[in-house]
């Protein structure tokens, strides 16, 4: 019994590992959505039109999802210590660029480099939890992780509008720069140096082309979709190049003895249907981000401050919400929950799609409140089950190729929610809210079905 409650415990090393790598995650998913907020006053200030100005969301949208894709040879190539020093210090130079920027290139690049180190820092936070912790307390760890990919991300609009209206859009990145400096200072001194590299590991460029193209153009073909409408060739065509080059890319890595992505990682049955069901949760709720807004002001007639409440007492319980379903799954698995919190999901999702031009903002985020419970709470019992088939030689494959279809799959929903409304609103704008919000209801009560059947105990067999 004393021996395995000794490995059982987490060291202090692995604690201090995994706060920095969370921080750093959250300071990139924060900066992700902040600049959403403030788009107009920094395209404005760099003289460049707003449709040119949201190449600064879209390229790091992009370069975060194509990053996700290096984090295997990477942690070949360096030890922990310097995989943080990577991230960290590539997202203090991008804030820093992007502090001073002079014009749009110069802010453009800064994007890249933070949009690189929030991708790389994302799935390697992901791999600590599920590798470094013991699996009784995984879950635990990813509820934590759970502040950098779900309450970070949500609350980037609230700072961000609120530092662009009093102190100007480069104070916000002045803030991240110092956030950075202090992550690199204290990565410097508590994370523990050495370790086993393998420099014999070359990198595949190749590989790595086909999938920027591919996971590339999807993801620009999404965005585009949102943006314009389905009538413009360029979308049919972005997508259409990125599916046969996402295709060619994965038939290359089942031939390769080195894939930059193993795809053993869907021999696990866990792997599969959790990461269905991840991909689901993701496409159900962040088209509804954008979406409420749009309800509120063009429907209600509110103004964008209070489209933006109706988003942050949701935003707030994520911040509880994460880490509490991670410590429950430990304790009393992963069923109860799953279910318990997807039923939370589909009934605030279910009620969103009866909102009307009556409907008060107290409604609005009553409903919204119990999709974001619903939300912050399966993230994390999701993830610790869909990869706890893994072994740690394929974890990163798993963390990489998981992160990339979610961060699609969000685009997706996004589109076709902003489609659906504007395909339906000549016809009557109300009824176009409610198509929209339906969708999004639509694939949650599929979830909560699919996991109602699927998610059970975890299965010992494990792959390597």
């Amino acid at each position: 019994m004393a021996e395995e409650q000794e490995q059982e415990k987490v060291s202090s090393k692995v604690i201090a590992l995994f706060v920095v790598v969370l921080l750093v995650a959250a300071l990139g998913n924060l900066s992700q959505t902040a600049v959403n907020a403030m788009l107009s006053y920094v395209a404005e200030d760099l003289g460049v039109d707003l449709s040119t100005g949201q190449l600064l969301t879209t390229v790091y949208m992009m370069v975060m999802g194509v990053s996700v894709f290096l984090v295997g040879y990477l942690s070949e190539r360096l030890t922990l210590f310097g995989y943080v020093a990577l991230a960290s210090t590539s997202f203090l130079v991008g804030s820093l660029l992007s502090l001073v920027a002079p014009n749009f290139a110069v802010m453009l690049l800064g994007r890249v480099l933070q949009g690189f180190s929030a991708g790389i820092s994302v799935t390697v936070m992901q791999t600590i939890a599920m590798v470094k912790f013991p699996r009784s307390k995984s879950a635990t760890a990813m509820g934590f992780a759970g502040i950098a990919m779900g309450f970070s991300p949500n609350i980037g609009p609230v700072i961000g509008g609120a530092m662009v209206d009093t102190l100007g859009w480069r104070s916000f990145f002045l803030l991240l720069s110092v956030l950075a400096v202090v992550l690199l200072v204290a990565g410097m001194l508590l994370i523990e140096r050495g370790g086993q590299t393998n420099p014999l590991v070359k990198f595949d460029a190749g590989s790595f082309i086909l999938v920027c193209i591919g996971f590339g153009g999807l993801l620009l073909g999404l965005s585009e979709a949102s943006n314009n409408s389905l009538s413009d060739p360029l979308v049919w065509v972005l997508l259409l190049e990125g599916a046969v080059f996402m295709t060619v890319f994965l038939v290359v890595q089942h031939r390769k003895a080195n894939p930059l992505v193993n795809l053993a990682i869907f021999k696990s049955r866990h792997y599969r249907r959790g990461t269905f069901l991840l991909c689901l949760l993701q496409a159900s709720f962040m088209g509804v981000t954008l979406v409420i807004p749009l309800w509120w002001m063009d429907l209600c007639g509110g103004t964008a401050f209070e489209a933006g409440l109706v988003l942050l007492p949701g935003t707030i319980t994520a911040l509880v919400f994460n880490p509490v379903a991670g410590i429950l799954t430990d304790k009393v698995g992963v069923r109860p929950v799953v279910l318990t919190f997807a039923a939370f999901l589909a009934v605030g999702a279910c009620g969103m799609v009866f909102l009307n031009a009556e409907s008060s903002l107290a409604e609005a985020m009553f409903w919204q409140c119990l999709r974001q419970v619903g939300v912050s709470g399966l993230m994390s019992p999701l993830i610790s089950w869909s990869f706890s088939g893994l072994g740690p030689s394929i974890m990163n494959s798993g963390t990489s190729f998981s992160m990339a279809l979610r961060q699609a799959f969000s685009s997706f929903g996004t589109a076709c929610m902003v489609i659906i409304v504007l395909l339906v609103s000549p016809v009557s704008l109300e009824l176009a809210f409610h198509a929209s919000f339906g969708f999004s209801a639509v694939l949650s009560v599929l979830l909560f079905i699919i996991s109602v059947v699927y998610v059970r105990v975890y299965d010992k067999r494990i792959v390597e």
